[in-house]
């Protein structure tokens, strides 16, 4: 993918690329749904879009299933429950790592892709 020029938006492919990784306060997920509906050119940045939203959905769907099974299981064991919300935090962090690194590449220009989410993402954008 060839990562020059400007979006719509008027920004440049890279600074726009790392916009859709940024992890504050449900940035990232706003900004990559409107590079999805006004993008229709640049098909880098609605890779990454694409690649962002797969990212935080796969993390906000696992980090409920941990949530609902702390929950369940803190109703029968303590114990297990406290696991479950310690491997809700360690998933956390591992999102946040992730995303600065998504950052970092995006305005690097690297061509990066995410196991299984990056195919999703070449076949919808």
């Amino acid at each position: 993918m060839q990562n020059t020029g400007k979006t719509s938006l008027g920004l440049e492919t890279n600074v726009a690329s790392l916009l859709c990784y940024l992890p504050v306060c449900c940035f990232n997920i706003i900004y990559s749904i409107i590079v999805l509906v006004t993008e229709k050119a640049n098909k880098v940045v609605r890779f990454h879009a694409l690649q962002a939203i797969i990212l935080a959905a796969v993390f906000l769907i696992v980090s409920f299933l941990l949530s609902a099974l702390s929950v369940f299981f803190g109703r029968l064991l303590g114990a297990l429950a406290s696991m479950f919300g310690l491997l809700n935090y360690l998933l956390a962090a591992g999102y946040l790592v992730i995303s600065v690194l998504c950052c970092v590449w995006a305005y690097q220009g690297r061509d990066f892709k995410l196991p299984v989410i990056s195919e999703l993402a070449e076949k919808y954008s």
